[in-house]
């Protein structure tokens, strides 16, 4: 009996060493890993140009900012002592690339950098300072929050740290698909904090040694193709998004130091299935089904967890949710969204004015402003770096040279010169002696516009602060009205992209049957075969 034991389990180890054997052989052949916290890794660094990262032991990377002794140096390039000085008071931003900026051009069109702007406004004059540190970094989730508060943002004494994760907590789970992996990665993160951990449980240890086997790893693929759409709500609850937060909480606490948490305004809609909300989006923006159902997840799931342990740990909770959608129902998402993930200039400034607000009444914060009379926001809008970044995008409609036929022929040239060379067809007309002054154009459109029959598209570019365009409306009975400016507001000497397109609304400018368009400094104005404004593209 015992020899026919040994005989069957003899037969059976060398069936599944056969099957391991064909496993290893048919099994597509995954990147080399990068090793342990493998979750902290991404692999698109290069939306920035000056976006340059060296590795770290605990976070994977970190922005490369060398500074002087005594000087940190934040994500925005903006340096702040070390040692806090006398009344000031002190905000860290944690979050990833929304946070950093990531989709301006410019680090002072991200949030933390337009709400330190908006408090220095509304402390002229006062002798108190609000410095807004930006410690964002493109990729990092709330592990990175975690751990650099703990281990490295605390020690710049802040009295209060602004905190917007959860996206790139919620995009990490799409490389992962077995809860037991993020169990064992979550126990080696939660050492690197000295943070109390049970380790790996029996399933976690179980599917780390089976792990080795290529026959166990095509099984449990299989298993997943066939299960469909991932159990997200476990990934992320392995992942550890709401302890994460919980004890950022609590540490900050623990030392005295106030927390407001931030929920992310998301792009998507969680009512509107995947079609639904890729219809709304732009067809620039490339997004798959399985992403937008992702992010439909994250939208609900986040914003839950950030509203229950606010109120359980009796924070602050600010939420730009319902503002951004009525916006982006309003104005579209181009105006406030760059893609589908990060925020235009105007979105950052709408970010940062609603968590402005919500600050005022901190009472850490209520306290050391009590000696200043603040403005309220209406007045610091009125500032002109406020009110250009405010009114920029109601007329944007993204980068493409997409349109419809022209809409009006130009019937006078005075002072404009076309260009040499075209650029997607399309030939740039400027002023032909800046310091002679504007150009001007003059044009008679095909009809008149009348409320409700959509938009005109035209492709202004602009590069200097002195860099203008200006369009005025004429009725037939000669009256002139202003119907479109566009300027720039800081002056990073960069000329706007090639096929920048912007609209006139024929609800702005009903009645009207002239365009005359002035172009001042070196403005430049697209024309294709004589004509400077288009129908949309149907």
């Amino acid at each position: 009996m015992w020899r026919d034991i040994a005989l069957g389990a003899l037969v059976t180890v060398a069936f599944f060493g056969l099957l391991e054997a064909g496993a290893r052989l048919v099994e597509p052949q995954a990147p080399p890993s990068p090793g342990k916290r493998q979750i902290f890794f991404i692999n698109d660094n290069d939306r920035d140009r000056d976006f340059v990262v060296e590795p770290d032991a605990a976070l994977g990377y970190r922005l490369k900012r060398p500074g002087p002794a005594g000087v940190f140096v934040d994500s925005n390039n903006r340096a702040y002592a070390r040692r806090k000085p006398e009344n000031t008071f002190r905000i860290i931003c944690l979050g990833g690339s929304t946070t950093y900026g990531t989709g301006v051009e410019n680090s002072d069109w991200s949030y933390p950098a337009l709400l330190e702007a908006i408090f220095r406004t509304a402390l002229d004059g006062c002798g108190r300072r609000v410095e807004v540190i930006n410690a964002g970094m493109m990729g990092y989730h709330s592990w990175h929050s975690r751990i650099r508060a703990q281990t490295e943002l605390d020690a710049l004494s802040p009295d209060l740290y602004l905190v917007m994760d959860g996206v790139n907590d919620v995009a990490s789970l799409q490389g992962v698909d077995s809860v037991a992996d993020l169990e064992k990665e979550r126990g080696l993160l939660t050492s690197l904090i000295g943070a109390p951990t049970a380790g790996p449980g029996p399933l976690a240890r179980l599917s780390g040694i089976l792990a080795h086997s290529a026959l166990y790893r095509l099984a449990r693929a299989r298993v997943a193709s066939l299960r469909g759409k991932r159990d997200y709500a476990a990934l992320l609850r392995a992942f550890g998004y709401r302890d994460n937060l919980a004890a950022l909480i609590q540490g900050r606490r623990d030392k005295g130091i106030a927390t407001v948490v931030v929920n992310y305004p998301w792009s998507v809609r969680e009512n509107l299935d995947a079609a639904a909300n890729l219809r709304r989006y732009p067809p620039a923006w490339e997004v798959s089904p399985e992403t937008v159902d992702l992010y439909r997840f994250g939208r609900t799931a986040i914003a839950a967890a950030n509203k229950d342990l606010a109120r359980a740990a009796g924070v602050a909770f600010v939420d730009p949710q319902p503002l951004l959608d009525a916006m982006v129902d309003r104005d579209g998402y181009y105006s406030l969204y760059a893609d589908p993930v990060h925020f235009t200039k105007r979105g950052n400034l709408l970010l940062a004015r609603e968590i402005y607000g919500r600050l005022l009444a901190e009472p850490p914060l209520a306290a050391f402003l009590a000696p200043c009379r603040l403005p309220d926001l209406y007045t610091i809008d009125s500032q002109p770096l406020f009110h250009a970044l405010a009114t920029w995008g109601e007329r944007y409609r993204g980068q493409d040279c997409q349109h419809g036929p022209g809409a009006g022929k130009i019937a006078a040239l005075e002072n404009v010169a076309p260009g040499k060379e075209a650029v997607e067809g399309l030939t740039p007309l400027a002023p032909a002696d800046a310091a002679a002054g504007p150009g001007r154009i003059r044009l008679e459109l095909s009809r008149p516009l009348e409320a409700g029959a959509g938009e005109l598209l035209f492709y202004p570019r602009l590069c200097g602060m002195d860099d203008k365009v200006t369009i005025w409306g004429v009725a037939d009975d000669g009256s002139r009205r202003e119907v479109f400016s566009l300027q720039k507001s800081y002056p990073d000497g960069l000329w706007m992209p090639f096929c920048s397109r912007y609209a006139l609304s024929a609800r702005d400018a009903a009645g009207v049957s002239r365009l005359e368009i002035e172009l001042d400094g070196h403005t430049q104005l697209f024309a294709q075969d004589g004509d400077v404004v288009f129908a949309e593209k149907r």
